[in-house]
């Protein structure tokens, strides 16, 4: 259940961007078209939810609509930001939190319901899940400015070419003077050409600024892994 909403969201969120490669494979929708692509992953939802249902179990329903409808308006947030290099972290942190953590988070809130947790170990796998998720995704939008498309099969700077504003890119405005910022604000404006890439990465180096980045999802995992702290030792 928990694949088939995450594999939908893929679906939807490649045919927003635009995109036309994922994991450097070309994306549903460039081989299929837009309308069979939507309307896929519309059934990959509802039949989701469909097959949730027959755990005849009101909680788990509300944390899979919760967590569906979060992810859309996490989505919507992130398109009324999209190129825009005034974001936020905390706005940031509020679309990786919708777009991904919710959906582990809701994951692991399940496993809980239906293994019985009490409420505190409940939400104590919530919050792992949360924060595992968060880091995630932030650990994701960091290997755009670093990967091998040839090992990830992610092209580099793809997000930024998408007008995704990332945790990168929002710590390197912070620290940039009034000229680079101009000249990063027009790099975003113009798609990303590749001297703008090359530019970009530079600044990113001399600032320290992917291992700073790498430094705040490695924290987040310690914290998400202090969330268990309510659970007896055990091999999982």
């Amino acid at each position: 259940i928990i694949e088939s909403i995450h594999t939908a969201s893929l679906l939807h969120d490649d045919v927003v961007d635009g995109a036309e490669l994922r994991r450097g494979r070309p994306t549903a929708h460039s081989v299929w078209g837009n309308q069979v692509v939507i309307l896929v992953g519309d059934f990959l939802y509802s039949n989701a939810l469909r097959r949730a249902v027959s755990f005849k179990n009101q909680r788990i329903m509300e944390a899979l609509s919760h967590a569906t409808t979060t992810m859309t308006e996490g989505e919507i947030f992130q398109l009324q930001k999209s190129g825009d290099i005034g974001l936020k972290e905390e706005e940031y942190l509020k679309i990786i939190s919708s777009k991904t953590g919710i959906l582990i988070s809701a994951a692991c809130r399940i496993a809980a319901i239906l293994g019985g947790c009490d409420a505190p170990k409940e939400n104590a796998l919530a919050a792992f899940g949360l924060k595992a998720g968060i880091a995630f995704q932030m650990a994701d939008d960091i290997l755009d400015y670093m990967a091998d498309e040839s090992t990830l099969g992610k092209k580099l700077g793809k997000d930024l070419d998408e007008g995704k504003i990332t945790l990168p890119l929002i710590r390197l405005l912070k620290e940039v003077d009034g000229t680079q910022r101009e000249e990063i604000k027009l790099i975003v404006e113009r798609g990303l050409p590749e001297d703008g890439l090359k530019k970009i990465l530079s600044l990113f180096d001399k600032k320290n600024i992917l291992e700073q980045s790498l430094s705040e999802a490695r924290r987040l995992i310690e914290e998400a892994k202090s969330e268990l702290s309510v659970f007896p030792p055990s091999p999982e």
